[in-house]
């Protein structure tokens, strides 16, 4: 009774806080027969609601470690990773995909389509998964048609380009209404414009569902779209404002109200 008391009281903190993420000194080390290699090293961070952050570093740094850490897929050496309050890292592997599926959305560069599915049906995969069945087409679709893709629900992968792929992939990891998005270099597999349409819709649905997003990205113009940018170097975080640390002024992204008819092209 006592514990259940204070885990409440940790998930008031939270949320007068408006804090839906919170990492605590998360180290992560990988080790073999003859030596152990740290990966990360005592991060420690908060994402608020309706926060989009970005994180940068080179290659080896750590960065799609530490977002498979915080959004459940790997789990820290050491540290706790808190969302809504609840420390997801000592979750039981059946209770931590069940909070996966309902609270947290995830894509990556690589869009881990089912060929074999129509896209309709792949964006109602996890409906199907998780608890809500019922209606499970008619909510896929109605996310399909918030990226823009309501002419598309029958087609399959194949059928489709990347920047479609990658729609189908956002609508997906979005259809479950989860807190917070976590993107893995989301358009690693895009041109300059479809790349440009991705942040539009981003910032759009952003504000629609008052989303958090975390984007780990190579690409400059991509980070700086982020309110705060974290820089990851040899597993080590460093926190500031976008425009401060790209040196560059902040994007201001027209983000539109009504979208229904937006063409977002090919």
């Amino acid at each position: 009774m006592r514990a259940k008391m204070q885990n409440n009281a940790k998930r008031g903190e939270f949320m007068q806080n408006n804090t839906i993420v919170h990492v605590q000194g998360v180290h992560k080390e990988l080790s073999n027969d003859e030596k152990t290699f740290p990966i990360l090293h005592n991060i420690n961070l908060s994402i608020c609601q309706g926060e989009w952050v970005s994180l940068v570093g080179p290659s080896g740094s750590g960065k799609t470690t530490l977002l498979g850490i915080m959004a459940g897929i790997d789990r820290p050496t050491t540290g706790k990773i808190f969302m809504h309050g609840q420390e997801i890292s000592s979750m039981r592997e059946a209770q931590l995909a069940k909070f996966r599926n309902e609270e947290i959305g995830i894509i990556f560069q690589s869009f881990f389509l089912i060929s074999s599915l129509t896209a309709l049906e792949n964006v109602a995969v996890p409906l199907f998964i998780g608890k809500n069945k019922r209606h499970a087409l008619d909510k896929a679709a109605d996310m399909l048609a918030q990226v823009g893709l309501s002419h598309r629900l029958n087609n399959r992968p194949h059928q489709l380009s990347g920047g479609e792929q990658q729609r189908v992939a956002i609508a997906r990891a979005l259809v479950t209404e989860p807190a917070i998005l976590y993107a893995d270099e989301p358009t690693g597999n895009l041109d300059s414009s479809s790349s440009q349409q991705l942040m539009t819709l981003l910032h759009t649905l952003r504000k629609r569902q008052n989303l958090s997003l975390m984007v780990v990205t190579h690409d400059i113009n991509v980070a700086a779209h982020g309110d705060r940018v974290l820089h990851l170097y040899d597993g080590m975080l460093d926190d500031k404002p976008a425009n401060t640390a790209l040196n560059r002024p902040a994007v201001t992204i027209p983000i539109p109200q009504n979208d229904p008819n937006l063409d977002w092209g090919r």
